[in-house]
């Protein structure tokens, strides 16, 4: 689809966050915000609809993991992981109207779409603790961000992360372990 049809949304930009640490804790709860705001929206319900009527999805409505792998697969062939220096969010149309995006407009972008479909979404976060020797207040870095849908039929969430070259729906803990883990202490939240 060509930029211009994604016109409808209503926030397409990027906001730069580089002028105060960023706060894993804070991103996940602005994600999670942000992704209730866009799946509310009757026009991402409509983009949803249109990634499972391309991608062929399962049209039984318990299939959860199949729709929101549909919704994935879709949103991986028109959108680019590309890591960026700093941190800028970028608005799910801002994602696939440029085609390009980190591991944050992803998880927005797919877990905006999966939600307006009534699939239950979540963010996941892997941060480190870089002062956690100190007596300060933790600092809470993130490290990587993505979303799981919930799958019904099976009671286990599923990982949408199409940062890591490895298959989707990969349960996290095993991606890490198959690209190379973390030498830092990190953790899943």
């Amino acid at each position: 689809m060509p930029p211009s049809a994604f016109a409808f949304w209503e926030s397409c930009y990027r906001m730069i966050v580089t002028s105060r640490p960023l706060d894993a804790l804070a991103l996940r709860r602005d994600l999670s915000t942000w992704i209730a705001d866009y799946a509310a929206a009757p026009a991402v319900r409509a983009v949803a609809g249109l990634a499972l009527a391309e991608e062929r999805a399962p049209l039984d409505p318990m299939d959860d993991r199949g729709r929101a792998l549909a919704i994935a697969r879709w949103v991986s062939r028109r959108v680019r992981y590309a890591p960026e220096v700093g941190e800028i969010v970028e608005s799910p149309g801002y994602v696939l109207g440029h085609g390009v995006a980190d591991f944050d407009g992803l998880t927005w972008t797919i877990g905006a779409l999966c939600a307006s479909v009534g699939l239950r979404v979540r963010v996941c976060l892997l941060y480190v603790c870089p002062n956690a020797a100190r007596p300060a207040p933790p600092v809470l870095v993130p490290v990587h961000v993505w979303p799981e849908c919930f799958d019904r039929r099976s009671g286990a969430w599923v990982a949408l992360d199409l940062a890591l070259p490895v298959p989707l729906g990969t349960p996290a803990h095993l991606a890490a372990a198959r690209v190379g883990g973390t030498r830092s202490p990190a953790r899943r939240v």
